[in-house]
């Protein structure tokens, strides 16, 4: 964890502009754009509820196109950045040259493991919607504790669930965002409670199928990026099955590490961002809301205040984590034979980028 915190504060210069704007900037392009479609429809026919489910649909594709290029291309970047030797001071530009690059091995990469975790999040999304904890549960909140706790809890288990990627995560947004609105209305559907005892036994081998393949793929494909970092389009296959046998060799080593940064940054966000937001939203909202002229459009404007807030926070914390899983990922093969490092995910060739 030290050597991760060094090697972000000795690369803290290009790190900076590929977090906020790379890793973030998906999202807050995506907010920046629905709020002003909001506003604008607001201005031209008085209200903006009836246009809201375009408006968000818009906001996602924004994403899913952003994320599939800014997002993987700073990705790349950041892992190129966190594999270079002490001593060295790389360039922004020698780190984005270095993610074009590994951009279409990259882009497979992508393809394959969110189709993967896609299988897993949909049995693990079918059991948490049945006893009301998943996101699409969540609608808007009031200044009831156990609605805020219920939210709170909700947003935890999904920060917990691993993200697919781009444009997997936009798709199941999507997703989510519609089977909220085809639940009932946005409160009273998602406080409906349900016993766990009553539930039938294909939601629990759905929830139990879904968590074993999350762990097992964050086990063989945790360093997917990183392994192919130095690779070709037409060989990321090829070295992606190199490193799930690297891995599996390594898995119960690879899963504790995992599962214990993993849980560290569920507590960072959970404290910075999961709390404080649905605290805000469940509180603070509703009664500024109802102070406040209906032409300030308190409820967008929240939600736009609220995604400017939270996204730079969600991309450091994802930063810190690339960092953190190159330099485990070089730990690891450093207790291998040396000599044998290019054998897997083309590692001679990153040293070269």
């Amino acid at each position: 964890m030290s050597e991760t915190l060094h090697v972000a504060a000795a690369r803290s210069g290009p790190l900076f502009w590929l977090t906020i704007f790379g890793l973030g900037g998906a999202g807050l392009v995506g907010a920046t754009v629905n709020y002003i479609l909001t506003i604008d429809i607001n201005t031209r026919t008085g209200s903006y509820i009836g246009a809201s489910a375009n408006n968000t649909i818009t906001q996602l594709i924004v994403q899913a196109a952003l994320g599939a290029t800014l997002f993987m291309l700073a990705r790349a970047a950041i892992l190129w950045l966190a594999l270079q030797p002490a001593g060295t001071r790389p360039t922004l530009r020698d780190a984005l040259r270095a993610s074009l690059k590994a951009y279409p091995s990259h882009l497979v990469v992508a393809l394959v493991y969110g189709a993967l975790l896609t299988v897993a999040v949909i049995g693990l999304t079918l059991f948490l919607r049945e006893v009301r904890l998943d996101l699409s549960n969540i609608g808007r909140l009031t200044n009831d504790p156990a609605q805020i706790a219920r939210a709170a809890v909700s947003r935890a288990i999904g920060a917990l669930i691993p993200d697919p990627g781009p444009p997997f995560t936009d798709l199941h947004a999507y997703v989510r965002y519609m089977l909220r609105r085809s639940g009932g209305t946005y409160s009273s559907w998602s406080e409906l409670g349900r016993n766990f005892e009553t539930l039938d036994a294909s939601f629990w081998l759905a929830a139990l199928g879904g968590s074993g393949l999350v762990v097992v793929l964050e086990g063989l494909l945790r360093f997917r990026y990183v392994a192919t970092l130095g690779g070709s389009a037409r060989g990321a296959l090829g070295s992606l099955g190199e490193t799930i046998r690297w891995s599996a060799q390594r898995f119960w080593l690879i899963s504790a590490r995992v599962w214990a940064f993993r849980g560290l940054v569920l507590l960072l966000t959970v404290v910075f961002i999961t709390v404080p937001v649905a605290v805000a939203q469940g509180l603070a909202v509703p009664a500024v809301a109802g102070a406040s002229p209906p032409e300030l459009l308190p409820f967008p404007t929240s939600t736009f205040l609220f995604a400017l807030g939270a996204a730079p926070v969600g991309a450091l914390l994802s930063a810190f984590g690339l960092i953190y899983d190159a330099r485990v990922w070089l730990a690891l093969r450093a207790v291998d034979n040396v000599g044998n490092v290019g054998k897997v995910g083309n590692v001679d060739n990153v040293q070269k980028v």
